[in-house]
């Protein structure tokens, strides 16, 4: 029995022909109402870059509150302990979006799921924007709970989608690209919001710019609709002109019961990936003030070096997926570059403080080596070591433990803050310790993952087998190409 496709069910054409197919090569020959998939042309790359386009507002969005935070403390009249609660309310609904953004996904289907978390983004923002210009805390906490119900969520959905239209060795690189986008949203965030507030004195100018990007994304979330829906037709006419079988495709549902399958490898590569992001986004939701008290830069100036971390980030990831696809290592490129972050922080340590020094800014290029080339490295590790049918709860769990991390670190953060004196690096000495000593902690764990793979095989260390291609072609899973 044969199933049509929609979006709940990407095309996978195994090697066995259906017994009353035509011929090798009848098949192989197109007729002339035949068109290619977009996804075997050019035109995959054009949506993969609408793919990435319709997160930017979500990228920029995200940690808006970290470039202005010197302004949103006076503004608003709120000391340091309210304002970390910006991404601690972010954070709680976060701890279980993931899993319910992948039930959906997999019961609505990508297409519909884009365009609802999409819209709680876009709502989410404008709540935000509204707070900002009523000076209004409450509200501005109020959006960031609503705008965080899509946040994960329409990241995964977009990982769906991305895995969908790549295979084999191109998967590494599209990955790689999102990552380049969350870059660039998060550089465009630090250089831009605090030029577009100094320039009319009011939190509700960069605001308005986020709920902007988030509007042009939810637009171009139809543009890529459009595209997916004709690319489905063009495989459903290629799979009657070949008459091949499709295999029904593995549920993508997140279940926590899932993780019962989970080995030792699989949840090393997921503690990696929470544990380094969570951290890292927790130090880095305090970096334009700390500049600002400790470097005395302008919070202007303060965004600009700042932005160097993701443009750097956006760079390497874009690099090292392309490079880890044909030459994999990616356990012990997780290893080394996981001393990046104990490197960045010991710098703030041991260099003693300077006044508007450029050198200050050799951290951020070292934070930005580090997240760019671990989440290249990550991201297509996981379905080396993990069963298909549970990717979607493995993905999730990615952002679950971040986000548990980014319930509780900017709290534990400003606590450390309040506690210490001014005159020691300008109240932020005990905070640089916390995270130093966090970082050690992850690059141990980093090692045992190197460890662990390398008694199971050097699984990660190899080369990603590259997909076989059918003649006339189509593309073949590589995992449904192994028939008995």
């Amino acid at each position: 029995m044969t199933q049509d496709f929609n979006e709940h069910t990407p095309l996978k054409v195994s090697l066995l022909q259906h017994p009353h197919s035509r011929s090798e090569s009848q098949a192989s020959t197109p007729t002339n109402n035949e068109k290619k998939p977009y996804q075997e042309t050019g035109w995959r790359w054009f949506a993969l870059l609408l793919m990435n386009l319709l997160l930017l507002g979500n990228n920029v969005c995200f940690d808006s509150p970290q470039p202005l935070e010197t302004q949103i403390l006076n503004d608003l009249q709120i000391d340091e302990q309210q304002y970390s609660l910006l991404y601690s309310v972010w954070a709680f609904p976060s701890v279980i979006t993931p899993f319910i953004g992948g039930y959906l996904t997999d019961l609505l289907g990508v297409r519909k799921s884009l365009l609802i978390f999409g819209a709680a983004i876009t709502i989410g923002q404008a709540i935000v924007a509204y707070g900002a210009y009523a000076t209004s805390f409450y509200w501005m906490l109020a959006g960031r709970a609503i705008y965080s119900l899509g946040t994960d969520p329409i990241v995964i959905a977009e990982t769906v989608m991305t895995s969908k239209w790549f295979k084999g060795k191109e998967v590494a690189l599209a990955m790689g690209t999102a990552t380049t986008t969350y870059g660039v949203g998060r550089a465009i965030n630090s250089a831009l919001t605090p030029m577009l507030y100094a320039k009319t004195k009011k939190l509700f100018t960069p605001m308005l710019f986020g709920l902007a990007l988030c509007v042009l994304g939810l637009l171009l979330t139809f543009v890529v609709i459009y595209l997916d829906k004709e690319n489905d037709k063009r495989l459903q006419q290629k799979r009657n002109t070949l008459g091949a079988v499709v295999e029904a495709p593995k549920s993508e549902k997140v279940r926590l019961s899932d993780v019962k399958h989970f080995k030792p490898i699989s949840w090393l590569i997921i503690l990696n990936f929470g544990l380094l992001n969570g951290y890292f986004q927790s130090f880095n939701a305090f970096t334009n003030d700390f500049y600002y008290t400790t470097y005395n830069f302008s919070n202007e100036e303060a965004g600009v070096i700042i932005s160097i971390n993701f443009i750097v980030a956006a760079i390497t990831s874009a690099i090292f997926g392309k490079a880890i696809d044909s030459y994999g290592h990616r356990a012990s490129t997780i290893m080394y570059t996981c001393l990046g972050g104990t490197l960045a922080f010991a710098y703030y340590l041991v260099v003693p403080e300077c006044s508007r020094c450029l050198s200050a800014a050799i951290p951020q290029l070292i934070f930005g080596l580090y997240t760019g080339i671990t989440d290249a490295a990550s991201f297509p590790s996981l379905p080396l070591v993990l069963d298909e049918a549970y990717l979607g709860t493995g993905y999730g769990l990615f952002f679950v433990i971040q986000n548990i991390l980014l319930l509780g670190l900017p709290p534990v953060a400003a606590f450390l803050m309040k506690i210490t004196p001014d005159n020691d690096y300008h109240g932020y000495f005990w905070m640089l310790v916390f995270f130093f000593a966090w970082s050690i902690a992850v690059f141990f764990e980093s090692l045992m993952l190197y460890l662990v793979d390398k008694k199971n095989g050097s699984v990660l260390q190899k080369v990603a087998l590259e997909e076989e291609e059918q003649e006339g072609g189509s593309v073949i899973d590589s995992k449904s190409a192994n028939v008995n």
